[in-house]
């Protein structure tokens, strides 16, 4: 039999504890940061922000379509969501940042609301000339 120096625990001592395993690193495909003194690294990456014009396009249309109707200045909403959504298309289209379903949505919305609008001038007009004149 060999000795390897150690010996078996005796019963009524307190066994060794082992160490905890080693925290898990970043997941697989994670970006490497490089340390910073006196801070840990980052476990995971920080996902990069939508594109502001994106998401401004899309309150724009929301808006445009929820109180649009009652202001005054219907389709000026409508219209700048149009426009920040093409801006912000083309900017995601050079810098590859997300984004584009907010960009989206704006169009879409922004779309409806220049119809409705449309429809609303359409109408205001048709009404103002088949409308029977009051007489006093």
């Amino acid at each position: 039999m060999s000795d390897t120096g150690a010996t078996p625990p005796e019963s009524g001592q307190p066994q060794p504890v082992p160490p905890p395993p080693p925290p898990p690193g970043p997941p697989p495909g994670a970006y490497a940061y490089p340390p910073v003194p006196g801070y840990p690294p980052p476990a995971y990456p920080v996902k990069p922000k939508a594109n502001g014009f994106a998401l401004t396009s899309m309150i724009l249309g929301i808006l445009g379509l929820t109180i649009g109707l009652c202001l005054l200045f219907f389709p000026v909403m409508p219209i700048l969501a149009v426009v920040f959504g093409y801006v912000a298309l083309g900017q995601m289209r050079k810098t590859g940042a997300p984004g584009r379903g907010y960009a989206i949505a704006g169009l879409v919305t922004g779309y409806i609301g220049i119809a409705l609008a449309l429809l609303w001038l359409i109408g205001s007009i048709i009404g103002t000339f088949t409308s029977p004149m009051p007489t006093f």
